[in-house]
């Protein structure tokens, strides 16, 4: 029976019953994959002294950017790296958790039984990280940009390949997980409740904006036939350029049909939820290709 087999699937991951071996899961996960990125990036030698800001440009006052971005809006922009300096700074942590936190996910909806969620899941990740599974490329690149001081064009086009299929479905299942558990008293328990919450605004207020923007701004380098892809100070001309509802269409879409597959459990019409996630793949795949 279908009791049965969650029962089962469950049985397969006893020893990880805990949040925190699974906490422990996910963080073993992130160690390696940053230890491979370590030795890769030693065996290459990337240069740091050739990916830094040249000192003009590094020091020189931001032109038409008076204030710093939300939550420094207040505060008055002193130069271009001060400014990109403090929007990594809350960026970069975001983009590389994400993966992290969809294998978290994974492993919690394993422990309570829900395989369906789990396999979801874990296909959304593999789609995003068939080419880098451990994410060591991706911390390289982090690494690389926090050292310029800008976001460099490997970064850009790492976080437009987080708004493909893995970031957009992983934060429809992530939401759907949530508000399941959230009125479900018997839910997946509080701080695997938690982590879903986290993992769904994480995905649809940064990681699925943040890639339609890198995306854009990737085409814009492409029409124009242009080198300025790597000078911040386009980067930020570009994206000012983008109105908002661009950028936050998908993520729109998301938590809407996340809002309707949680509607169609709750009412007892399973068809209603694979139909909404049908329709978040299908309408991610179709902003992809506009974008």
């Amino acid at each position: 029976s279908r009791v049965c087999v969650k029962v089962r699937f469950a049985g397969l991951l006893r020893p990880a019953r805990s949040f925190e071996m699974r906490l422990l899961l996910a963080g073993a996960y992130a160690a390696v994959g940053l230890l491979v990125a370590v030795l890769r990036n030693l065996r290459v030698g990337y240069s740091v002294v050739s990916d830094e800001l040249p000192p003009v440009q590094a020091e020189r006052p931001s032109k038409g950017l008076e204030r710093l971005d939300a939550p420094f809006c207040c505060l008055p922009s002193p130069s271009d790296l001060v400014r990109s300096r403090l929007q990594l700074a809350l960026s970069l942590p975001t983009v590389l958790a994400d993966n992290i936190l969809d294998v978290l996910t994974l492993l919690n909806f394993a422990v309570a039984g829900m395989p369906y969620y789990a396999f979801a899941t874990g296909a959304a990740v593999l789609a995003g990280a068939r080419h880098d599974p451990l994410q060591a490329g991706a911390y390289i690149t982090a690494w690389r940009t926090w050292r310029r001081g800008c976001p460099t064009r490997e970064w850009i086009e790492h976080k437009a390949r987080e708004a493909g299929s893995e970031a957009p479905i992983g934060a429809w299942i992530a939401l759907v997980g949530f508000l399941q558990s959230a009125l479900n008293p018997h839910g997946l328990g509080a701080l695997s409740t938690l982590t879903l919450g986290v993992s769904s605004l994480l995905g649809v207020g940064s990681t699925i904006p943040g890639g339609v923007q890198s995306r854009l701004l990737l085409e814009r380098a492409g029409m124009v036939q242009t080198h300025d892809l790597d000078d911040y100070a386009w980067q930020e001309e570009g994206k000012k350029g983008i109105p908002a509802h661009v950028k936050y269409d998908l993520s729109l879409c998301v938590g809407f049909f996340a809002a309707a597959a949680c509607w169609g459990e709750q009412c007892g019409m399973p068809a209603i939820m694979g139909l909404a996630g049908i329709c978040a793949i299908l309408v991610s795949e179709e902003q992809i290709e506009d974008s």
